[in-house]
């Protein structure tokens, strides 16, 4: 069960001295239930990237079940805190889980439908993985509970646009090859 009060997360993926994004030194804890309460506090305070790597670091000395909570909850931290790649990093290890697999595909599947959709016009390619990366995250969604109509839904609204994105995404390396036939030659 995810901790009360608590947002989306991602896995840790920092290695350096300090966190990459803030020059900060990275936020370590307790393990387990001690550093999830100590990455709650901090999401009271309003810091939730913070709170994320608190979250993480709890994680690293927990039981699998309970370290796939703390990791889902840093992973909902890091969506809190708009830092979308690292959510999408933490949701992706967690879609495999029994307990956070479907909650984790929808999250994961609303973060790259949001992403892809501001992609689709400066780079189609990437926008169209992401919308195929969405569908396969909502898919997974809902696998557990194929009746739920919001999950299908959203999965609809992953697949339909695929299509004529497809289209514009080749129409556009061909005219990128191939440069733009001027007015007066098609006639």
């Amino acid at each position: 069960r995810p901790i009360p009060n608590a947002q989306h997360a991602i896995p840790d993926s920092s290695a350096s001295k300090y966190s990459s994004a803030t020059n900060r030194a990275p936020v370590v804890v307790a393990p387990g239930r001690a550093g999830a309460r100590a990455a709650q506090r901090l999401l009271r305070k309003d810091r939730p990237a913070e709170a994320a790597e608190a979250f993480i670091s709890a994680a690293r000395g927990a039981e699998r079940d309970e370290a796939d909570t703390y990791r889902y909850n840093a992973a909902c931290a890091y969506w809190q805190a708009k830092d979308k790649e690292n959510a999408i990093l933490q949701l992706r290890s967690l879609l495999t889980s029994k307990t956070y697999g479907a909650r984790a595909g929808e999250l994961l599947g609303k973060i790259l439908l949001e992403t892809s959709k501001s992609e689709m016009a400066d780079k189609p390619a990437s926008g169209i993985a992401g919308l195929e990366e969405a569908a396969s995250a909502f898919q997974r969604a809902l696998r557990d509970t194929p009746q739920d109509e919001r999950r299908q839904r959203n999965l609809t609204r992953a697949l339909d646009p695929l299509p004529q994105a497809r289209e514009n995404a080749h129409i556009a390396k061909v005219l990128e090859q191939n440069g733009q036939t001027p007015a007066d030659a098609l006639m």
